[in-house]
């Protein structure tokens, strides 16, 4: 439901900007607008997309790119362009024929690496539990604690929870020194 957004879409070789491109949107091709310089405008809803740009003499190459929704029109001020991996995504063409797959978007990167970091940083803070809970180690507690600050739990519960165990671990050490003495 959100309205189309002007993405810029710059495509350049090793020696210049490219004029005569051919955009294709998720498989269909889409009417763009040539500014000049390499830069084509399209609009794009927000959302995952792939992008891919044909020109003459050179490899077919692709991005998958996510768009987040945003104010129609966002620029750097200072420069009057897109935001780079935002609402403006760079094409190198190279020469020759065949296929070409450029490094994904920022945000897809994120949503590769950040679901496995969540987990990984959660099995931390459950360790760092399991240590408080056995008052055996205040600094692997203190260590788990942290670690479930940085997990980004569901619905920000989890760092929440960590915050209070940082505040409660510094307050109650000495009863893991205590603990020792048994």
């Amino acid at each position: 439901d959100y309205n189309d957004i002007q993405v810029e879409i710059v495509v350049r070789n090793n020696t210049n900007e490219m004029k005569g491109v051919e955009i294709v949107i998720d498989h269909i091709v889409v009417e763009s607008t040539y500014d000049g310089n390499g830069t084509y405008y399209v609009a794009m809803k927000p959302g995952k997309h792939i992008i891919e740009v044909n020109a003459e003499s050179h490899k077919n190459t692709t991005m998958q790119v996510f768009i987040p929704p945003q104010d129609e029109n966002l620029t750097l001020i200072d420069i009057d362009e897109g935001i780079e991996g935002v609402n403006r995504f760079t094409f190198e063409m190279e020469e020759g024929s065949g296929q070409v797959t450029l490094e994904n978007s920022t945000y897809i990167k994120m949503e590769t690496w950040c679901p496995n970091l969540i987990f990984l940083f959660s099995a931390v803070g459950i360790w760092g539990a399991w240590m408080t809970y056995n008052l055996k180690s205040y600094n692997n507690a203190q260590i788990g604690a942290f670690f479930s600050v940085l997990a980004m739990g569901f619905f920000v519960v989890g760092p929440i929870l960590g915050i209070i165990a940082l505040y409660y671990l510094k307050r109650h050490k000495k009863m893991f020194t205590a603990s020792f003495k048994n």
